[in-house]
């Protein structure tokens, strides 16, 4: 059973609380990660086989055949039905990845719910989640064209507008404000613990690719076997590396919330003593 801290942490204990939150939810939570990887999977195969990449690598070696298939996707890369491909996977990742958050939060709060209210949850709070992604991206996007470390900056303040949106049912701007409220004083903190789930899901992204390598060498004659093969994979390792960087969020928001509510209360309470 999961118990949540009852006070800030260092960043060690963050991690560690991570992975115990981790453990006690991913049984609420592969079942989300294996329907986001699926759907993920298809439209990537589903676009490749729309812009015709392996009918033109069809017949040739594994290398030129893959080749040939990338010069294809790069010629009709502004083509409607990519464009379209790509609106659709980014809903895709907004909506399982508040949907796990939701699930991982429930579990650190001790309450219950399910698949389908988690789900239902996500799906209805999508315009508020589209609406914080696009005011997220256009920060983030202005701040790396102004020399890079602005950018840096702003996306390491921002970095857990997802989970107040979903933790505090919060509108668009309430969880962008919120998460640079939590975020404020406790920029390394949080973008070192984040970091460190990243680079353990990069290094897990490694071995997904030698994998794909050896399907390259099983199926080498076969463009459209080397694709599915590389999505299988993927989506079977997404299941283990999606809720990964969800419950970092999860934690880290919780150990800010501590650290800056608790810090709040504190304040008022010795406020309220010297007016007594």
């Amino acid at each position: 059973m999961y118990i949540r801290p009852t006070e800030p942490r260092p960043i060690g204990g963050v991690l560690d609380d991570a992975v115990r939150l981790y453990r006690a939810s991913f049984s609420r939570c592969w079942v989300l990660a294996l329907i986001g990887g699926a759907l993920s999977g298809a439209l990537g195969v589903y676009a490749t086989l729309h812009m015709g990449a392996l009918t033109a690598a069809r017949g040739a070696t594994s290398l030129a055949g893959l080749a040939a298939a990338m010069a294809r996707l790069q010629s009709v890369e502004h083509t409607p039905g990519l464009w379209l491909s790509d609106l659709l996977s980014a809903l895709v990742w907004l909506v399982v990845r508040a949907a796990l958050i939701a699930r991982q939060n429930a579990v650190a709060s001790g309450e219950d719910d399910t698949l389908g209210s988690a789900l239902g949850f996500a799906l209805r709070r999508l315009p508020g989640m589209i609406g914080a992604a696009i005011v997220w991206g256009v920060a983030v996007v202005v701040g790396f064209c102004l020399l890079f470390i602005p950018g840096i900056w702003l996306w390491g303040q921002l970095q857990l507008w997802l989970v107040a949106l979903v933790a505090e049912d919060s509108g668009a701007m309430q969880s962008l404000a919120r998460s640079w409220t939590l975020v404020e004083r406790n920029w390394w903190r949080a973008s070192v613990t984040i970091g460190v789930a990243g680079i353990i899901i990069w290094v897990l992204s490694l071995v997904v690719g030698v994998l794909a390598g050896v399907g390259l060498v099983f199926f080498r004659s076969d463009p459209a076997m080397v694709l599915l093969f590389t999505q299988a994979i993927t989506m079977v390792a997404g299941v283990f590396t999606m809720p990964m960087l969800t419950v970092a969020l999860v934690a880290m928001y919780h150990d800010l919330r501590l650290r800056r509510d608790g810090g709040d209360l504190a304040a008022r309470v010795s406020t309220l003593k010297k007016q007594a």
